[in-house]
């Protein structure tokens, strides 16, 4: 039942505080013991909206809690009898509510505000505890609508984020032109340490199972050390404690293109209502075999994967433990006409810029060359909140990452060609405190040990190596200004094992240096307007330093540089977001952003003007190199919600790199547009159907030095794409069932990110369908 309670605040500023409680009886019958859950979420009552970081104070055990991002809340361990809240939010004066608890509850508590008021007031909430950066996330409903079978094709849709890939199957997430070494990639709060220095080294994350997706830009990027000196791409499987009883979901996928299929599924829960111990389970597998170009197969593009991830935790209010494992195993074909046997063919094959002989068979077999991954991450999270708004939270975590190399040659029989293991320990200790509705503190610290082996020929050696950083971050908030201040030291050391004319030869190497970050924001209306300065580092990787010779997966020859000394950046960033703008019947967002990077010593790997002729075949050669380095450019997002059944999206990009002498800096994205429409063409309270229209145009990258690259740059290219997606209630969950197709006209295009662009076209046509359940 629904029982209404009118709550009278002794403060003129609040008129109504007013209070749904729904009862609901648990699986089994309630527990004599203090064993009791409340659970709700603050909202408004005009519009219903989300009310962020709202506080409640439990007045007979004082004991208080905050609101998360989306309202809700969690008091546990309860016993049987009154209880008095306090309920107060930023801008409101606090009311009070007493009742009487006997078993689980669920509460929503509507907060009344003065019209005038609540834009201001939603905006303070929450406030200061973002970055003042334009927040680009994707949460679990846009998550399930992308078909993206990457970490990287699921954020090249936001601003400034692109694809760097080698082939059509290995795909990593470049930001604002910096990928690689320069982008930490955080999955459920541990950056990922696996032999992400190859350009060809897709990140170790299961796409399949993310839920949430957010791109770092601000001082928070901070947190991740001289890797995030580019930004940071956080993801996340979903909170362990999110719900008490048993939820989760199902989702599986086809592709015509490749012939792929995937399956994922994840559980999670409360193990007992006598405890606070939750859990949480996911899986997921996916097999596609040979993609298509238009014309062609592309051949030996097959892939095959699996992962698994467990999670239990103790959660309470004051204090939590959690424990995770996860592991992903993966399969990839490399794309067999970039392995070319003499020079004559090969120098043949980059001019005609096509397979003399093209594949017109299909085939799921994984073939030489190809790459066998193996990663496990185990983590240790404990956290503890000595009072209301502060937490202390300490991780420590294990990866092991197994990379086998498997090389275009018929008489290695089954071994792998290269193999290496990485095995990185990793501890982070987090303090983060909310002084006041004004002013919040973050301070931390990490230490790591890294050691590499590698077995087969030589490319990288072996070596060990120790990091360590500590970090400050400040959030105010005075009125219409926000102000944020970071600073970061960190220091490596590292030694390499290697041997050069049957000699051990075993160079030290120590780096160290600063991260400086200072920003401000002011809100004038619906506007807001943003700028941010800031000064990294980065010390060069093993690869960059000490790599030799066959990096089959990019079908190249790479040499490090041993002479390479630590990067350093200052960077500029400007931004004008305009926030629910009446426009006609509609509303339009727009947020509109400039940058300036300039590098000092920019390590680079670049081809070299020859090709070179190996036993294991014939490839272009590549080489590290350092220059000073400016880079800028220039974003922009238009979102016209123009009816209620009617949206328009609008987004591009255009940057630009060049060293002192102003000659062009290769493998920068080209500029792009992306548009999308999407109509709501049918709704009701329990079904609804939609259907969207993409385009995607890229330019030609003129801006790069034509002398230095191997081949021309390819010409601009436009795709289209078109989805119809229908959502409808099943025990008040949405279902979603997908219909998409991707490169309509299945026009032929190369992309200039690409690495293997000079060998094949990229895929053609896919029709896909997609099928999303959620339950509990």
């Amino acid at each position: 039942m629904i029982i209404h309670i009118i709550s009278k605040s002794n403060k003129s500023v609040k008129n109504l505080l007013w209070v749904g409680l729904v009862f609901w009886s648990s699986l089994t019958y309630a527990q004599p013991g203090c064993d009791i859950n409340l659970q709700g979420q603050v909202l408004d009552e005009h519009d219903g909206s989300v009310l962020s970081f709202a506080e409640l104070r439990w007045l007979e055990q004082d004991r208080g809690v905050m609101a998360d991002e989306v309202g809700r809340f969690t008091f546990s361990e309860i016993c049987k009898g009154s209880m008095t809240l306090v309920v107060q939010h930023i801008g409101c004066e606090p009311d009070t509510l007493s009742f009487v608890v006997s078993r689980d509850t669920s509460i929503k508590l509507l907060l009344e505000h003065h019209t005038h008021l609540l834009d201001a007031i939603q905006v303070e909430a929450r406030k200061p505890h973002k970055d003042i950066a334009p927040l680009q996330t994707m949460d679990l409903e846009e998550v399930s609508r992308s078909a993206a079978g990457s970490i990287a094709e699921l954020a090249s849709g936001q601003t400034g984020v692109y694809i760097y890939q080698s082939g059509t199957n290995i795909q990593k997430p470049m930001i604002r032109g910096q990928e690689g070494n320069r982008i930490a990639i955080v999955n459920n709060g541990a950056v990922v340490l696996g032999q992400q220095w190859g350009r060809e080294h897709a990140p170790e994350v299961d796409a399949a199972l993310i839920e949430e997706v957010e791109v770092v830009k601000g001082a928070s990027s901070l947190r991740y050390g001289s890797s995030a000196i580019g930004g940071a791409l956080k993801s996340s499987s979903g909170k362990i404690n999110e719900q008490d009883s048993l939820h989760g979901w199902v989702k599986g996928e086809a592709r015509s293109n490749g012939q792929s299929g995937s399956l994922a599924a994840k559980l999670g829960g409360r193990l007992t209502q006598r405890w606070p111990l939750y859990f949480q389970l996911a899986g997921s597998g996916r097999r596609g075999g040979d993609l298509k170009a238009p014309d062609f197969f592309l051949e030996n593009t097959g892939t095959s994967q699996w992962s698994g991830q467990g999670r239990l935790g103790w959660m309470t209010d004051k204090w939590g433990v959690e424990i995770a494992y996860s592991l992903i195993e993966t399969d990839l074909g490399i794309l067999r006409y970039a392995h070319i046997g003499n020079l004559t063919d090969l120098e043949a094959m980059i001019e005609r810029g096509e397979p003399s002989v093209p594949s017109q068979r299909f085939t799921y077999a994984i073939e030489r060359p190809k790459q066998h991954v193996t990663h496990e991450t185990t983590t240790s999270h404990v956290y503890w909140k000595p009072r209301l708004g502060h937490s202390v939270s300490l991780d420590v975590i294990r990866q092991y990452d197994l990379r086998q190399e498997y090389d275009n040659n018929l008489f290695s029989g089954d071994e792998a060609n290269l193999q290496f293991e990485l095995t990185s320990q990793q501890a982070d200790l987090h303090y983060e405190g909310r002084f006041s509705e004004k002013y919040k503190l973050e301070i931390g610290g990490m230490g790591m040990r890294q050691a590499n082996t590698y077995t087969g020929r030589f490319f990288i050696p072996n070596y060990e190596r120790y990091d360590a950083g500590l970090y400050s971050i400040h959030h105010f908030h005075l009125d219409a200004w926000e102000f944020e201040a970071g600073a970061r030291v960190d220091r490596r050391w590292q030694q390499a094992f290697m041997y050069r004319e049957d000699t051990l030869y075993s160079p030290n190497r120590v780096f160290d240096g600063g991260s400086l970050h200072l920003g401000a924001a002011y809100s004038f209306g619906r506007w807001r307007s943003i700028v941010q300065l800031s000064r990294g580092w980065r010390p060069p990787e093993i690869n960059e330093l000490y790599s030799s010779g066959l990096h089959h997966g990019a079908a190249a020859l790479e040499y490090g540089n041993e002479s390479l000394e630590e990067e350093r950046l200052w960077s500029l960033n400007l931004a004008l977001d305009l926030d629910s703008q009446p426009v006609g019947l509609g509303y339009l967002d727009i947020s509109a952003g400039a940058y300036s990077y300039w590098f000092d010593d920019y390590i680079n790997l670049v081809p070299q003007q020859y090709n070179e002729l190996t036993i294991r075949g014939a490839f272009p050669v590549w080489a590290q190199t350092v220059e000073d380095v400016w880079s800028r450019g220039v974003e922009l997002d238009l979102k016209w919600k123009a009816t209620k059944s009617i949206s328009l999206d609008a987004r591009g990009d255009w940057m630009i790199s060049t060293n002192a002498n102003y000659e062009y800096i290769l493998n920068q994205p080209a500029p792009r547009l992306r548009m999308k429409g999407d109509v709501t063409c049918y709704e009701n309270s329990k079904w609804k159907v939609n259907a969207s229209l993409n385009w995607l145009a890229v330019a030609r990258q003129q801006w790069t030095s034509v002398e230095q690259e191997i081949a021309p740059p390819p010409p601009a290219y436009s795709l289209f794409g078109a989805e119809i997606r229908t959502e409808w209630k099943v025990r008040d969950h949405a279902w979603m069932l997908q219909f998409r197709v991707e490169n309509l006209l299945d026009i032929p295009y190369r992309d200039y990110l690409d690495r293997l662009r000079y060998f094949a076209d990229a895929k053609g046509r896919s029709f896909n369908v997609r099928i999303f359940i959620p339950f509990g």
